[in-house]
């Protein structure tokens, strides 16, 4: 397993990446077991220490964590809190399930990320950053709400495993999880 940590705008000391490296290999051997890659991006925010977490359990599947404190040591280990908590949680739906064995479908989409103009005399339209082919995997509505909490992205979309369609749960403001099925008519 990769295992990369980096600054953002700031230095990283050997012993913090030392310490970040080490910590992120027990807990992912401890539950996981393998894992493609992980990458760790410490950057300073005012007064408080950002650690993002991104660990990278198989092709299609991501885990991301973050913590903040005054302290970069105390910022990693709430990321990794985070980060064994929700590996756990993963590992046990995945046991708690019984799952056939039916191959996976998955349809490639381009998805494209867009950033914010930072110069405030350019228009403010916004520029793409990263244009990627995503996968769009057959899920049940439990596995998607799964990845939604997981990977902490705010919405995923899939294809259901039910009737075939594409539907999509989303992080709703009040904090609950929606769900839309698109039927197309």
């Amino acid at each position: 397993m990769t295992i990369r940590v980096s600054g953002k705008h700031m230095e990283v000391g050997a012993s913090l990446s030392d310490h970040a490296q080490e910590s992120i290999n027990e807990i992912v051997k401890k539950y996981m077991g393998h894992v493609l890659e992980s990458h760790a991006v410490f950057s300073k925010d005012h007064h408080n220490f950002l650690a993002d977490i991104q660990v990278h359990i198989s092709h299609h599947f991501i885990v991301n964590c973050h913590g903040k404190d005054s302290d970069p040591y105390k910022a990693l280990a709430q990321a990794l809190h985070k980060l064994e908590t929700r590996i756990k949680k993963y590992k046990n739906r995945l046991q708690s399930r019984k799952r056939g064995t039916e191959k996976v479908d998955f349809i490639e989409i381009s998805k494209h990320i867009f950033g914010d103009s930072h110069d405030d005399h350019e228009q403010e339209i916004p520029v793409t950053i990263a244009e990627l082919n995503t996968p769009i995997e057959t899920l049940t509505v439990s596995e998607a709400v799964m990845r939604l909490e997981v990977t902490e992205y705010p919405l995923v979309v899939f294809k259901s495993a039910a009737h075939n369609r594409f539907n999509v749960v989303y992080k709703r403001p009040d904090g609950n999880i929606g769900w839309m099925d698109l039927k197309s008519e």
